[in-house]
């Protein structure tokens, strides 16, 4: 008896150990696999996005914080006409291609600049073309819409950006404030909106210039995320993001003020909730493979608060040859410095 109970427990032991040699396996593997991607997803970023050829981009910028990677492109936006210079659609294409043919695949975020009301409503995006007349980012926009709206894109997760122009199909939309879902749809070159008392009357920093954090406290799809990255990162807590949201207005004062234009201004602080909301999203779902393509002063924000605020260390960058806009603005001081 004692024989046998003696070569069941070593049968027991043997199928113990054996689990035990197995499970380590696949967690070598896993964790072997994470790292290739990591550094699968840096070089292929190095080679298509940190490179001085890319038509319109002011700056190309890689951020890093511990395993997240944060790949960014800041253009001005027009079309693509300079033919010595990589157009940012066969970009963007050759760098999805190159991934998706790896052994090892990795899976990425890609965040466009656009709107929430041209992903749910608009029918401006929602051809698979090309246009040569059309702006580089609309036609990337084209191409990258069904990624969004029906995620059957293979190892890319690509999102929307800007909740400051929100669907009414949206379900947050009735949550909106009426003075923020009529300022939303509003040309801001448009000054009829200061006369407007259906707006005035709760946002008007003309009168008020605390009124201009309303434009982030107020949007409810906004304050969502940033509420929920908060659980992931107290940092990313909503009274340091007002805070900071305050830094950009008095740094966007000192940038623009030679334009004499108070609503160019607002203007900038109403775009500026759209970089919040995006860093919010990276949060709360600790994203770690991410690339950005906006305009450069959206770029240029999240550069600035991820670096001075959040940790992330600023690996490589690159200012573009191939774009006309010689004046590039820098965050922390408020100046302007020159390309040369």
């Amino acid at each position: 008896m004692m024989k046998v109970n003696f070569v069941k427990n070593n049968h027991q032991k043997n199928q113990k150990d054996n689990h035990h040699k197995k499970k380590k396996t696949i967690n070598k593997t896993i964790t072997k696999n994470t790292i290739t991607r990591k550094y699968k997803f840096i070089d292929l970023c190095e080679k298509f996005i940190i490179i001085n050829k890319l038509d319109s981009v002011q700056k190309s910028t890689w951020l890093q914080n511990d395993d997240c990677n944060i790949f960014l492109v800041g253009e001005h936006h027009k079309k693509h006409e300079n033919v010595n210079c990589v157009e940012l659609f066969e970009m963007f294409l050759k760098l999805v291609d190159k991934n998706n043919m790896s052994e090892i695949p990795v899976n990425i975020d890609f965040f466009i600049e656009i709107y929430n009301e041209n992903v749910l409503n608009s029918s401006q995006y929602m051809y698979d073309g090309y246009s040569e007349e059309a702006f580089q980012i609309d036609n990337i926009r084209s191409v990258f819409m069904k990624c969004i709206k029906n995620k059957i894109c293979p190892n890319l997760h690509v999102h929307w950006t800007d909740p400051t122009l929100i669907a009414e199909t949206h379900k947050r939309y009735k949550k909106m404030p009426k003075w923020l879902q009529i300022l939303q749809k509003i040309e801001w070159d448009d000054y009829r909106y200061t006369k407007d008392k259906r707006i005035n009357k709760f946002f008007n920093p003309y009168i008020d210039e605390s009124h201009i954090l309303k434009l982030l406290i107020k949007n409810p799809i906004v304050m969502k995320e940033i509420y929920k990255a908060s659980k992931v990162n107290p940092l990313f807590n909503i009274e340091k993001i007002k805070s900071i949201y305050l830094k950009i207005y008095d740094i966007t004062k000192k940038l623009y003020i030679d334009k004499n234009d108070y609503n160019y201004i607002i203007f900038i602080m109403d775009r500026s909730v759209m970089d919040f909301y995006t860093m919010a999203r990276i949060i709360k779902l600790k994203m770690k493979n991410i690339i950005i393509y906006s305009g450069q002063n959206h770029t240029e924000r999240i550069i600035f608060i991820l670096n001075k605020y959040f940790g992330f260390n600023v690996k490589k960058q690159i200012l573009g040859e191939c774009c006309s806009e010689s004046k590039f603005k820098y965050w922390e001081s408020g100046e302007i410095f020159y390309k040369y």
